[in-house]
């Protein structure tokens, strides 16, 4: 005969047993515990520091203390001890701070199968709690179709709240995406599970914000308009349908490329006609037979039409040209106000080489020179001013009642003129005046005359006026 019963382990009164009180109570106690058990909790490892008699718990996992040892026993307080029962597949135990009921199976405590379509907490290979009512310990988790699609759906109370998805390491929180504290979708990351950063958010028109600016190490095609609030920097060849596609494309709404319209680049675009009055604003670069239209007088050959042309259009009606010839760095300008083009107009330097051609002015405004034979200056219109301070030597050679230098003195003109100038003098003495004979192009004859003998060398300031073109 054994001496416990095979499904409870209730110990049995043995025949001729003495004390059969001892056995029977025991049974007793054991009927006790088990009988409609019911206990308070299932998440400690360590006994209560203050058990009331018949307490009764499941242990939990890695128990310490009185409870060592006893992982997933029932443990009772019974008589001032702690006694522990093994428990077998197929008992059921209610656990009254979850108010859930747990069925053994294979070894482990698992929720029971209720007529409830509601359970407050699930665990699945692990215990939950009052915060993560469903827990999962699994190497993977899979959540499929029932036919068609399959959505997960993770509900807020008030556009305030939080729900999010939070990615963990070690149980530190790295990132977070989600609707965390507005309805704008958001993606956070930290570096310690405490401080979080957002890298992006997309509001409910569906336009990305990145708060922390955006690095892209390949290439990136944008469909859509992009607003930048702070520096970009790339780091490659930007291409694309909103570059320009050649340095003339003038496409509303592109971006400049070096050498657009001709600037920063080694060489100007080419342009095909002087006179079209669609040519962009920039500059332009013309070529011999390559460029065709009309030309200013400097450029009456194909050889002289190698230059810069640059176009300004102050308005909509009003083109500005001004040519800059390359050989002779002569620039000339024109305009168009929607009646035509004006004759070409070459800009004069003030000072420099006067130059005339075909009747035109071809070089500066002023030309001033010197030499030994006095100063002079020309005008742009071909006037030209010679000066001179003249020797006329004594004038005591006797004429009549008068008296006159011994010879007559030539003053070779600084610069020649084009045709015979007009020549005057003053002489330094009141008692002295200077004649002259006809003068050429290049040089005039001149002698001092007085009324008086002078004996002394006496001065003439002299001075011829003419054209020199």
């Amino acid at each position: 005969m054994p001496d416990d019963t095979p499904i409870l382990g209730l110990p049995l009164i043995l025949p001729a047993q003495a004390q059969k009180h001892v056995t029977h109570n025991e049974a007793l106690r054991l009927l006790d515990i088990l009988v409609q058990l019911a206990v308070l909790d299932r998440d400690l490892a360590a006994p209560p520091a203050t058990p009331a008699e018949g307490d009764r718990y499941i242990v939990a996992a890695s128990p310490t203390g009185a409870w060592s040892g006893q992982a997933g026993r029932i443990a009772a307080f019974w008589g001032g001890i702690w006694v522990f029962l093994q428990p077998r597949d197929g008992w059921t135990a209610r656990v009254t701070d979850e108010n859930i009921t747990l069925v053994r199976r294979g070894g482990i405590w698992d929720v029971a199968d209720t007529a409830s379509e509601t359970t407050p907490r699930l665990g699945i290979g692990t215990t939950p709690d009052a915060t993560n009512r469903l827990a999962v310990v699994s190497p993977a988790s899979l959540f499929t179709h029932a036919g068609t699609d399959h959505r997960m759906v993770l509900n807020k109370a008030t556009a305030a709240d939080t729900a999010s998805i939070l990615w963990q390491s070690g149980y530190s929180g790295r990132a977070e995406i989600g609707l965390a504290g507005s309805n704008e979708l958001s993606v956070k990351v930290s570096p310690d599970g405490s401080t979080f950063t957002t890298a992006l958010t997309v509001d409910a028109t569906g336009r990305p914000s990145l708060p922390q600016g955006m690095t892209v190490a390949g290439e990136a095609t944008l469909a859509g308009p992009v607003i930048l609030a702070g520096p970009v920097t790339l780091g490659g060849p930007v291409t694309g349908t909103a570059l320009q596609a050649t340095p003339q494309d003038g496409t509303a709404g592109r971006l400049l490329t070096t050498g657009a319209f001709g600037l920063g680049a080694a060489a100007a675009p080419l342009l095909p006609s002087l006179d079209a009055t669609g040519t962009l604003a920039g500059d332009w670069r013309t070529a011999d037979t390559l460029t065709t239209g009309t030309w200013p007088p400097a450029a009456s050959n194909a050889a002289l039409r190698n230059g810069l042309l640059t176009v300004q259009r102050p308005d909509a009606g009003t083109i500005l040209q001004r040519w800059l010839q390359s050989d002779t760095a002569t620039e000339w300008t024109r305009r168009n106000t929607g009646a035509g083009w004006s004759a070409w107009s070459r800009a004069i330097p003030l000072t420099g080489t006067v130059a005339m051609t075909s009747g035109l002015p071809t070089g500066s405004v002023i030309q001033r020179g010197t030499g030994t034979q006095g100063e002079f200056v020309r005008f742009a219109d071909g006037t030209q001013i010679c000066t001179h301070i003249l020797a006329l030597g004594a004038l005591n050679t006797a004429v009549g009642s008068l008296f006159q230098g011994s010879a007559a003195i030539t003053w070779t003109f600084p610069a020649p003129f084009a045709v015979v100038p007009v020549v005057s003098g003053l002489t330094a003495s009141t008692s002295a005046w200077l004649t002259a004979s006809t003068p050429t192009a290049t040089a005039a004859s001149l002698r001092g005359c007085a009324a008086i003998s002078l004996p002394s060398s006496v001065n003439a300031h002299v001075m011829a006026v003419g054209r020199w073109a």
